[in-house]
C-alpha cells in the first residue's frame, strides 16, 4: 500500500503550484493521501475525502481545512474530534479499505510554535498549543481500537530526530508516538533537510520504501514543505485482519 503526504501550503488545485503537487502526489498512484492546509476539493471527485472541522481558530475561509484525507474507497466511521482537548480543527480520523484491508487513518496537523500568539485568537504562549495537541492526541491514540492497521499521518511540526524545537517540546512528542513506528524519520531520499510532516504506523504494518518530494520546482517555491510518500506491507507474523 502507498501512502503521500503533502502539505500544500493552502494552494488552490488550479494554480501552478497546487497543479504540480497534486500530479506528481497522484503520478505516483498511492491509495491514501493525506493534505494538510489543503482546500476540500484539492483532489479530483474519484477521490473520496474526510476533513478536519473547518474551525481552527483563524478566520474561517470556505473549504480550507487544516487536514484533508484521500482514499480510493469510501470512509466510514468518521471522526472529526478525537476529543475535546485537542486544538479544534486539525484532527480527522476514518476507516477505508485498502489493498491491505481495512485501515485507520488518523490524519493531523499539530500547531506550529506561534499559534494564537501574535494571530488568531493571540491567548496563547509560545508552543503552547503545540503541547497540548501533542498531550491530547497520545490519548486519542491510547483508546484507539487495535483491530485494524493503523496509520497516522500529517504535519507533525517537529523534525524526528529534534532539530529546532526545544528539548521540552521534543519530549512531549516521544510519548505521544508510543508504539508507532515513524517512517519519515531522519534523512528522505530526495530531501535536502529533514520533514516535519510525518507517515507513521502500527507494528502490524512495515515499510518497504520511501521517498520524499522536494519543495522546490526549478528553484521555485512550491510549497513551505517537502512531501513524503511510503509503502507498506502488512507483516508477516501478524497475518491479515478481517474486514470492517
Amino acid at each position: 500500500m502507498r501512502v503521500a503526504c503533502w502539505n500544500t501550503e493552502w494552494h488552490r488545485a488550479g494554480s501552478w503550484q497546487g497543479a504540480y503537487i497534486r500530479g506528481l502526489m497522484v503520478a505516483g498512484q498511492p491509495e491514501l493521501i493525506c493534505c494538510p492546509e489543503a482546500h476540500d476539493d484539492f483532489l479530483a471527485p474519484e477521490w473520496y475525502g474526510a476533513f478536519s472541522r473547518p474551525d481552527y481558530g483563524y478566520p474561517l475561509i470556505p473549504g480550507r481545512r487544516k487536514v484533508t484525507l484521500w482514499s480510493r474507497s469510501p470512509w466510514k466511521d468518521v471522526d472529526d474530534l478525537g476529543a475535546a482537548e485537542l486544538p479544534t480543527g486539525r484532527f480527522v480520523m476514518g476507516m477505508t479499505t485498502t489493498a491491505l484491508g481495512d485501515v485507520r487513518v488518523v490524519g493531523v496537523c499539530v500547531p506550529w510554535a506561534d499559534a494564537h500568539v501574535s494571530s488568531g485568537r493571540r491567548d496563547r504562549r509560545k508552543w503552547e498549543d503545540h503541547i497540548r495537541y501533542l498531550q491530547s492526541l497520545r490519548t486519542v491514540l491510547k483508546s484507539v481500537s487495535a483491530d485494524c492497521p493503523t496509520i497516522v499521518v500529517g504535519d507533525i511540526n517537529q523534525c524526528i530526530p529534534r532539530r529546532a524545537a526545544p528539548v521540552r517540546v521534543y519530549d512531549e512528542l516521544q510519548p505521544m508516538l508510543g508504539n508507532l513506528a515513524v517512517w519519515t524519520q531522519g534523512n528522505i531520499a530526495g530531501l535536502d533537510r529533514l520533514p516535519v510532516c510525518h507517515i507513521m504506523g502500527t507494528a502490524d504494518l512495515v515499510l518497504t520504501d520511501v521517498h520524499g518530494y522536494s519543495r522546490k520546482m526549478n528553484g521555485r517555491d512550491v510549497s513551505d514543505h517537502d512531501g513524503l510518500m511510503v509503502d507498506v506491507v502488512l507483516d508477516a507474523v501478524s497475518g491479515d485482519f478481517p474486514k470492517m
